[in-house]
């Protein structure tokens, strides 16, 4: 059950440039030894971006090489394809039993979690959304480099924001963190700061990552949007999957812009909660995946439930879940592997389509898509590899891609290999039908 990102419909070559050229010219150029064939560069890089379907072109003409329009003269069509950022949204449990749970976040989240996301150069923000203070009070003070606190020996009055880190300061009871999540979107924090609640601090074109902490299930009632919600798991699978449906729809419709729709969510939602460790002997070192069944045992006399209404919405959404307990022997409880893997998730959800448009062929040509060849070039270097056309995603396997309409899409292995490879070049190279054919 080692976790990997899910396949977000967003995963790409990390910032890059397409220059994707429409036909061949009749000299051939760099398309091997079949005279139709042309091709067009991309390189890996850093960038900035937003969206999520892909490249789109714009076209400018050329010639062939000789300065003549050719038969099938090349066209010049160019796609930005980069990263999005990336909004995280913390909210935790802050009872009276949560005091363990809070020191572990404190200790994982900047080595564990915000070091592996700065490593990938994605620009992301954290939104704290619980009570701030000391962890043995059942609050949390979040440290330097993330925070801009030096300290924590005592923690400030009022957290310490940067231009990554911001803290929404509530109190969130044991069982009501979708509520207080849900309220407090649109209003201000106890020390008078948002304004416009933690959603103000939201940036609509980001990719939203929810991580929902607590040792207890989901019970509470809310007014949202004039409508009273409520939200109860009654610990059971059945009734935490209803509040979990419940919840999706109130989230949605509360800002679609941000969170998108129940076709497209735009989001999330992890969980570190009661339920028991995964496998028979205990891996601390693994997550529960969305596809695992819902975990019906604790993890220890230190876990007050399971979560069922979390495990849900962590299902429905393809979230982790990984239990909050202290380890046997009443050793601390470790959260650096799920903090580590939820990074992963981050980085993933950053990443668009693996995917261009096919430019249109000039008047009177007809692209032959069949000729279609991406060929990557490393960035350290080493032999040109050509990725081979398969029928469609079925038949998808590493260094492969496919064609599905007006699009040519990297299968998910080839997008995987090529995304991590920030200096890539891949080289696309392509030809037009004969004359008279169809």
């Amino acid at each position: 059950m080692n976790w990997s990102p899910k396949p977000v419909a967003s995963v790409a070559v990390a910032s890059c440039v397409l220059a994707l050229i429409a036909c061949g010219s009749s000299g051939g150029g760099e398309g091997g030894d079949d005279p139709n064939l042309t091709s067009a560069t991309t390189s890996g890089g850093e960038g900035e971006g937003e969206g999520s379907s892909g490249g789109s072109f714009s076209s400018g003409g050329a010639s062939g090489s000789s300065g003549t329009p050719k038969e099938c003269a090349a066209q010049e069509a160019q796609a930005s394809l980069a990263k999005r950022p990336v909004d995280i949204i913390f909210v935790i449990d802050n009872s009276g039993s949560m005091s363990g749970e809070i020191a572990e976040v404190e200790n994982q989240i900047n080595a564990n979690f915000a070091a592996v996301i700065d490593a990938a150069k994605v620009d992301y923000r954290v939104v704290m959304v619980t009570r701030h203070g000391a962890n043995a009070s059942q609050r949390v003070c979040v440290k330097a480099p993330l925070s801009g606190a030096a300290s924590c020996t005592p923690p400030a009055a009022t957290p310490t924001e940067t231009t990554k880190f911001f803290h929404h300061n509530i109190t969130v009871a044991s069982t009501d963190a979708w509520c207080r999540l849900l309220t407090s979107f649109g209003t201000v924090d106890l020390d008078g700061r948002h304004a416009t609640g933690w959603g103000g601090l939201l940036r609509t074109e980001a990719y939203k990552v929810f991580v929902a902490i607590s040792d207890d299930r989901i019970s509470s009632t809310c007014n949202v949007g004039g409508v009273n919600k409520t939200f109860n798991d009654a610990n059971t699978a059945a009734s935490g999957a209803t509040a979990a449906t419940l919840f999706d729809e109130t989230l949605l419709a509360l800002s679609p812009a941000h969170f998108g729709t129940e076709a497209k969510r735009n989001y999330v939602f992890h969980t570190i909660n009661g339920m028991n460790w995964v496998g028979t002997p205990s891996d601390f070192t693994k997550a529960w995946l969305p596809t695992d069944p819902v975990v019906t045992a604790t993890c220890g006399s230190d876990s007050v439930n399971v979560g069922h209404g979390h495990q849900a919405i962590a299902i429905k959404t393809g979230g982790l879940r990984y239990p909050s307990c202290r380890k046997p022997g009443n050793l601390p409880p470790d959260y650096g592997p799920v903090f580590k893997e939820m990074a992963k998730s981050v980085i993933a959800g950053a990443t668009l389509a693996c995917e261009f448009d096919v430019p249109a062929a000039p008047a009177g040509e007809t692209l032959d898509l069949s000729t279609v060849v991406p060929r990557y070039t490393p960035g350290g270097g080493g032999a040109p590899v050509d990725f081979g056309q398969v029928p469609n995603a079925a038949a998808c396997a590493p260094d492969k891609f496919y064609i599905e309409g007006n699009k040519v899409k990297l299968c998910p292995q080839t997008c995987d290999r090529v995304r991590t490879d920030g200096t890539a070049q891949i080289k696309v190279l392509f030809g037009c039908a004969p004359k008279g054919a169809n």
